[in-house]
C-alpha cells in the first residue's frame, strides 16, 4: 500500500499556525484534533522546504483586496490556488 498524503489544507494550516507562534509539535497536535496524523518532523520539512516560496505581508494591510481562485491538478492531486491583490497598488 502506497503513503498517504496530507491535505493541501492541512500544510497550509501548519504554515499559518506555525509562524503565528505555535511550535513544531503543537502544530502537529493540531493538525492531529483535525484528524491528520504527522509527526512534529514532518511540520518542520513542509516549513524548511515550502517557507521559502511564500510572499508574506509584513506592512499594513491594505484597505481593499481582489481575491481569485482557480481549481488545478498537481501530481495527481486537487488544490486550490488563491491570488489576492491590491487593486491600488497592484
Amino acid at each position: 500500500m502506497g503513503a498517504k498524503r496530507t491535505p493541501c489544507w492541512a500544510i497550509a494550516l501548519a504554515l499559518l499556525v506555525y509562524p503565528a507562534g505555535l511550535s513544531l509539535r503543537k502544530t502537529a497536535q493540531l493538525l492531529a484534533r483535525h484528524g491528520i496524523a504527522v509527526a512534529h518532523t514532518t511540520v518542520w520539512y513542509w516549513i524548511q522546504t515550502l517557507a521559502g516560496k511564500l510572499v508574506v505581508c509584513t506592512g499594513p494591510l491594505p484597505r481593499r483586496l481582489v481575491v481569485d481562485e482557480t481549481w488545478v491538478k498537481v501530481g495527481g492531486r486537487d488544490c486550490w490556488i488563491y491570488a489576492a491583490i491590491d487593486p491600488d497598488t497592484g
